[in-house]
């Protein structure tokens, strides 16, 4: 089984009315990343995400402070708080990690994977792995796949996941032109 130096996690932006600041979705996504963790996977977790509208706190921040919670000793968690959607944090990736010498994965979910996978192809990232918490086998995540794959939300997701994907393969491979419009998301 592959072990990667570093597992990067992208927030879900869509809704952060939970408690912790984080979406269902993201928090999926990290827990997954402790299961990776713990399993000897992944020796790093990176959590990005700057801060978007009138946030306090960023959400690389956000993701740190519930991992912390979750028993992951903060000397094992980076962050990077400059990225403000998918394709900007894989071109911090690119620039910012040596991927041939640090293996690194993202970890996320089955509706996102094939679009980050579009992303670091159109970055010319070359060893880049792309981790979907679906993959990881536990009970937790089974219960989460029933209940969320029948809901009207993950429907939603799913779609819009498949068009910028789609969208990235077909005419924006590095997806510079949704990035001008995303940028609004930031103020």
């Amino acid at each position: 089984m592959k072990t990667y130096k570093f597992g990067i996690i992208a927030p879900c932006f869509e809704n952060n009315e939970h408690s912790s600041g984080l979406d269902w979705n993201t928090r999926f996504r990290l827990i997954a990343a402790v299961n990776l963790l713990k399993r000897k996977r992944i020796e790093t977790i990176i959590v990005g995400g700057g801060k978007l509208r009138e946030m306090k706190e960023s959400f690389s921040e956000l993701m740190k402070k519930y991992l912390i919670k979750r028993g992951v000793s903060a000397g094992l968690i980076g962050t990077e708080q400059y990225t403000y959607d998918t394709a900007s944090q894989i071109f911090w990736v690119s620039k910012s990690i040596n991927t041939m010498d640090d293996p690194t994965c993202f970890i996320t979910d089955s509706a996102q994977a094939n679009h980050i996978k579009a992303l670091i192809k159109g970055f010319k990232i070359g060893e880049c792995d792309v981790i979907s918490m679906e993959e990881i086998n536990d009970y937790d995540y089974s219960m989460f796949i029933m209940k969320v794959r029948n809901s009207f939300g993950w429907v939603l997701f799913e779609a819009r996941e498949l068009l910028l994907f789609l969208f990235t393969i077909v005419f924006d491979p590095r997806n510079e032109f949704l990035g001008r419009i995303s940028i609004k998301r930031r103020t």
